[in-house]
């Protein structure tokens, strides 16, 4: 059955590379269900009893591709998912100190801070510029991200990962 997985995240990688990651919005669920089930699976057999509150950070010497709505492809540092995230170390612009804790508060539910989709908007409290504040949820800001602000931090205290 983990075999099963495993070949799944396998066929969303590069095609003739073992090295970078390429999705597009579309199949990074696919790809995040099946991680999340090999890594329940692995766990279960293990004798290890898998709790939902858990949060799953993985770590990878991969680099990761987004293909873009225009059809370029762009990088990205991380992808997360509900409860679990994934970094990727070997893109050439990553600033662990930045970008692990950016990826942990998605995991937990935390939202960018600024305006993306319709559907996504919906949930969010405040709506800013993007590259506008020192917010740890916002992009284009990396030299100056670190803060979040007290609604965030209210929605991290209540999100099902906090104890």
């Amino acid at each position: 059955m983990g075999q099963h997985y495993l070949k799944k995240i396998q066929d969303t990688m590069t095609e003739g590379s073992t090295h970078s990651v390429k999705f597009t919005e579309r199949d990074k669920d696919d790809f995040f269900n099946n991680l999340g089930q090999l890594y329940i699976l692995k766990r279960t057999n293990a004798g290890q009893p898998y709790d939902r509150r858990q949060l799953l950070l993985i770590f990878t010497n991969m680099k990761c591709m987004k293909t873009t709505q225009e059809g370029k492809n762009q990088y990205g540092n991380g992808i997360t998912k509900s409860g679990i995230s994934m970094m990727f170390m070997a893109n050439n612009d990553i600033r662990p100190h930045q970008e692990i804790p950016h990826e942990i508060m998605h995991g937990a539910g935390l939202p960018h801070s600024f305006k993306e989709t319709t559907e996504k908007d919906k949930a969010k409290t405040h709506i800013f510029k993007q590259g506008s504040t020192d917010n740890y949820m916002d992009y284009n800001n990396e030299a100056k991200r670190k803060h979040l602000w007290h609604w965030q931090w209210d929605k991290l205290y209540k999100s099902r990962y906090a104890k």
